[in-house]
Protein backbone atom coordinates (compact mmCIF):
# COMPACT_ATOMS: atom_id res chain seq x y z
CA UNK A 1 0.00 0.00 0.00
CA UNK A 2 1.65 3.17 -1.23
CA UNK A 3 1.20 6.39 1.83
CA UNK A 4 1.46 9.73 0.26
CA UNK A 5 3.09 12.24 2.93
CA UNK A 6 5.76 15.13 2.55
CA UNK A 7 9.09 14.84 3.15
CA UNK A 8 11.48 17.89 4.31
CA UNK A 9 13.83 19.04 2.14
CA UNK A 10 16.67 20.32 4.91
CA UNK A 11 16.42 17.16 7.59
CA UNK A 12 14.58 13.89 5.42
CA UNK A 13 11.56 13.72 7.98
CA UNK A 14 8.66 12.57 6.75
CA UNK A 15 5.62 14.49 7.65
CA UNK A 16 1.64 14.63 6.84
CA UNK A 17 0.50 15.46 3.16
CA UNK A 18 -2.02 18.23 5.09
CA UNK A 19 1.41 19.95 6.75
CA UNK A 20 2.74 22.85 5.93
CA UNK A 21 5.72 23.11 7.57
CA UNK A 22 8.65 20.49 9.44
CA UNK A 23 7.73 18.86 12.79
CA UNK A 24 11.16 18.76 13.50
CA UNK A 25 13.17 21.40 12.25
CA UNK A 26 10.27 23.99 10.99
CA UNK A 27 11.51 24.07 7.63
CA UNK A 28 8.51 25.20 5.19
CA UNK A 29 10.80 23.80 2.14
CA UNK A 30 8.38 20.43 1.89
CA UNK A 31 7.86 18.16 -1.04
CA UNK A 32 5.41 15.61 -1.77
CA UNK A 33 6.55 11.61 -1.88
CA UNK A 34 4.95 8.53 -1.90
CA UNK A 35 6.50 5.66 0.09
CA UNK A 36 5.59 1.90 0.94
CA UNK A 37 6.29 1.74 4.60
CA UNK A 38 7.49 -0.56 6.11
CA UNK A 39 5.88 -3.93 7.40
CA UNK A 40 5.61 -3.24 11.11
CA UNK A 41 4.40 0.94 10.10
CA UNK A 42 1.69 -0.96 7.93
CA UNK A 43 -2.08 0.56 9.77
CA UNK A 44 -3.52 -2.59 11.81
CA UNK A 45 -6.87 -3.17 13.86
CA UNK A 46 -6.28 -3.96 17.78
CA UNK A 47 -8.55 -5.98 19.50
CA UNK A 48 -8.42 -6.34 23.20
CA UNK A 49 -9.69 -7.74 26.08
CA UNK A 50 -9.28 -6.51 29.56
CA UNK A 51 -10.83 -8.37 33.03
CA UNK A 52 -9.99 -7.48 36.77
CA UNK A 53 -8.20 -10.79 38.21
CA UNK A 54 -7.14 -11.34 41.45
CA UNK A 55 -3.83 -13.12 40.87
CA UNK A 56 -1.69 -13.97 38.20
CA UNK A 57 -2.57 -17.58 38.27
CA UNK A 58 -6.45 -16.51 37.95
CA UNK A 59 -5.00 -14.42 34.99
CA UNK A 60 -3.39 -17.10 33.61
CA UNK A 61 -5.95 -19.57 33.60
CA UNK A 62 -8.73 -16.94 32.35
CA UNK A 63 -6.47 -16.28 29.24
CA UNK A 64 -5.40 -20.09 28.90
CA UNK A 65 -9.92 -20.60 28.97
CA UNK A 66 -10.63 -18.07 26.84
CA UNK A 67 -8.36 -18.82 24.22
CA UNK A 68 -9.47 -22.58 23.82
CA UNK A 69 -13.12 -21.07 22.72
CA UNK A 70 -11.06 -18.61 20.26
CA UNK A 71 -8.90 -21.53 17.97
CA UNK A 72 -9.90 -19.67 15.01
CA UNK A 73 -8.44 -16.86 15.68
CA UNK A 74 -5.09 -17.87 17.51
CA UNK A 75 -2.75 -16.67 14.30
CA UNK A 76 -3.91 -13.25 14.87
CA UNK A 77 -2.92 -13.47 18.80
CA UNK A 78 -0.54 -10.96 19.92
CA UNK A 79 0.00 -11.38 23.65
CA UNK A 80 -1.29 -10.64 27.10
CA UNK A 81 -0.26 -7.88 29.57
CA UNK A 82 -0.69 -8.81 33.32
CA UNK A 83 -0.88 -6.25 36.28
CA UNK A 84 -0.92 -7.54 39.61
CA UNK A 85 -0.84 -5.43 42.76
CA UNK A 86 -0.67 -7.11 46.08
CA UNK A 87 -1.48 -5.60 49.27
CA UNK A 88 0.36 -6.49 52.31
CA UNK A 89 -0.28 -5.55 55.80
CA UNK A 90 2.15 -6.28 58.60
CA UNK A 91 4.54 -8.65 56.38
CA UNK A 92 0.93 -10.61 55.36
CA UNK A 93 -0.87 -10.57 52.26
CA UNK A 94 -4.37 -9.24 52.30
CA UNK A 95 -5.28 -9.17 48.76
CA UNK A 96 -4.00 -9.03 45.37
CA UNK A 97 -5.78 -7.53 42.81
CA UNK A 98 -4.70 -6.16 38.66
CA UNK A 99 -5.82 -6.84 35.33
CA UNK A 100 -5.24 -8.80 32.50
CA UNK A 101 -5.24 -7.62 28.83
CA UNK A 102 -4.68 -9.87 25.45
CA UNK A 103 -4.20 -8.31 22.07
CA UNK A 104 -5.03 -9.63 18.69
CA UNK A 105 -3.57 -7.50 16.11
CA UNK A 106 -5.12 -7.67 12.22
CA UNK A 107 -4.10 -6.12 9.52
CA UNK A 108 -6.41 -4.22 7.20
CA UNK A 109 -8.18 -6.34 4.49
CA UNK A 110 -8.58 -8.16 7.90
CA UNK A 111 -11.20 -6.16 8.98
CA UNK A 112 -14.32 -8.49 8.40
CA UNK A 113 -12.02 -11.43 11.21
CA UNK A 114 -12.40 -8.24 13.44
CA UNK A 115 -15.90 -8.29 13.39
CA UNK A 116 -16.03 -11.85 13.82
CA UNK A 117 -13.99 -11.72 16.95
CA UNK A 118 -16.12 -8.81 18.24
CA UNK A 119 -18.83 -11.14 17.64
CA UNK A 120 -17.85 -14.32 19.05
CA UNK A 121 -16.35 -12.09 21.80
CA UNK A 122 -19.63 -11.12 22.71
CA UNK A 123 -21.78 -14.19 22.68
CA UNK A 124 -19.12 -15.77 25.73
CA UNK A 125 -21.35 -13.17 27.79
CA UNK A 126 -22.48 -14.18 30.12
CA UNK A 127 -19.90 -16.46 31.08
CA UNK A 128 -16.12 -16.12 30.62
CA UNK A 129 -16.32 -12.45 29.47
CA UNK A 130 -18.84 -11.36 31.52
CA UNK A 131 -17.22 -8.85 33.78
CA UNK A 132 -14.59 -7.91 30.80
CA UNK A 133 -14.04 -5.05 28.38
CA UNK A 134 -13.91 -5.51 24.73
CA UNK A 135 -12.27 -2.47 22.84
CA UNK A 136 -11.56 -2.16 18.78
CA UNK A 137 -9.03 0.52 17.59
CA UNK A 138 -7.53 1.23 14.41
CA UNK A 139 -4.04 2.53 14.59
CA UNK A 140 -2.55 3.95 11.50
CA UNK A 141 0.67 4.86 10.71
CA UNK A 142 0.37 8.44 8.91
CA UNK A 143 0.12 11.59 11.12
CA UNK A 144 -1.54 14.80 9.37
Amino acid sequence: MMIRAKKCKTCNHITGILNDACEECDSTDLFVIEYEPEPSEEPSWAVTVRRVVESSEDGFQWETTLRANLNDFESFLDGHDLEVIEVTEDGTKKKSIGAMTIFWVFSPIDALRVTELVKKLTSLRPGILADAQIEVEYHDTVEV
